[in-house]
């Protein structure tokens, strides 16, 4: 079977619908694994400056903490 062959039978209307379910789900899949790459690199890199990994945590949990505050208030 060759190149054309193999196109002309992806095509077919028996087997569109799970092409594209799969090309839908490999660009879904390729796009979350890159948002999830960046703080995964971010973090595997903090320990390399001191006490940065703690300060990191430490300022997360105060914004955390700063929306949780205002959001109360507003209620």
């Amino acid at each position: 079977m060759g190149p054309m062959k193999q196109l002309k039978k992806m095509f077919e209307t028996t087997r569109l619908l799970p092409m594209i379910i799969m090309f839908l789900g490999l660009k879904g899949l390729a796009i979350l694994f890159c948002i999830l790459q960046f703080p995964s690199t971010t973090w595997y890199s903090l320990p390399y400056t001191p006490y940065t990994r703690g300060a990191v945590i430490k300022c997360c949990s105060s914004l955390l903490s700063w929306e949780l505050f205002v959001k109360k208030e507003t209620l």
